[in-house]
């Protein structure tokens, strides 16, 4: 689970900080600070974390989407006589045992298993997409923050 999260911070920070060309400026993540706040909002974030779970959840689903339905055994009684319970009284008491297995049409056990396979998929991309959101928003609020801690000290020091 940590790995797949660092995987995702790994995948916004690429995304937000492309790779800067000789005696550029330095990456946008690179300000002191920032990697980790951006890191703690992923990492803290309630949305993220039931992406997280969904992509779990989808993923456990492949398996049994793919494998053939469980099997039933029936067991009863018939003309059972209740007075007495003495089984020797009816002729007609009667134990059925049945075991029944159903196997799907040809190619719907690979369809399944395949839709589920897609959900998984489709669950670990929008929690990247989320993350590459979040990553966003926090850099953003970061940044807007040390702007305004830039402003109020010019004002400060004109006053």
């Amino acid at each position: 689970m940590k790995s797949r999260l660092l995987q995702t911070a790994a995948m916004a920070a690429a995304v937000l900080c492309p790779v800067a060309p000789v005696g550029a400026q330095a990456p946008v993540l690179e300000v002191p600070g920032l990697r980790q706040y951006v890191n703690e909002v992923i990492t803290e974030n309630a949305a993220y974390d039931a992406a997280l779970t969904r992509i779990a959840a989808a993923t456990e689903r492949i398996r049994p989407a793919g494998a053939l339905p469980d099997p039933q055994l029936t067991v009863g009684a018939i003309a059972v006589p209740t007075p007495s319970l003495d089984l020797t009284a009816e002729r007609m008491t009667r134990f059925p045992i049945g075991l029944r297995q159903r196997f799907p049409f040809p190619g719907k056990q690979a369809a399944r298993a395949d839709v589920a396979r897609a959900d998984s998929m489709l669950a670990l991309e929008r929690s990247g997409s989320l993350a590459v959101r979040l990553a966003e928003r926090a850099a953003r609020i970061y940044y807007e923050l040390a702007y305004t801690r830039t402003a109020i000290r010019i004002l400060r020091a004109r006053i």
